[in-house]
């Protein structure tokens, strides 16, 4: 019998945790889709897999980010759209850290998210550039506005 028949580390990846502002998880796109969200059926919202840059401490490589918040969602497209992706590619890299805790008008809190994305194969000079000359997208952190209606 193989190990992956018991546990497969990219199938059964972690889910993510942002439980403090600093949390972040950034690694390799290795998978990208759309799931039920358990807590709001039948809605579905991306789950992105990556291989990580550096393994959790529990020695995890892959960890999945799923994306349930809309502010979540908007800031990891903005970041794409300003590395200048297309559609959600394998290899891209993408990092997405909990920046801070905020509230509603109502009283609501909710976390607020910065993302970043760096595609695999760079256009010729296309978009923004990091330090090495490879396109960078940033997410940004947008007005009290932008805060959810709850």
């Amino acid at each position: 019998m193989s190990l992956t028949e018991l546990y497969d580390p990219i199938d059964n990846a972690p889910v993510a945790q942002f439980d403090n502002p600093g949390d972040s998880y950034s690694g390799a796109i290795i998978k990208w889709e759309w799931v039920d969200d358990k807590y709001a059926a039948p809605k579905q919202i991306p789950a992105i897999t990556l291989q990580l840059d550096k393994p959790t401490a529990d020695g995890d490589e892959y960890a999945v980010i799923r994306a349930r918040s809309e502010q979540m969602q908007r800031v990891i497209g903005r970041a794409a759209k300003r590395a200048g992706a297309t559609d959600q590619e394998t290899g891209d890299w993408l990092s997405v850290t909990f920046v801070e805790e905020r509230e509603t008008g109502s009283g609501t809190s909710f976390k607020w998210y910065d993302a970043e994305y760096r595609l695999a194969d760079p256009p010729n000079g296309d978009g923004p550039l990091d330090d090495d000359g490879s396109p960078l997208g940033f997410g940004e952190l947008g007005d009290a506005d932008d805060a959810p209606p709850f």
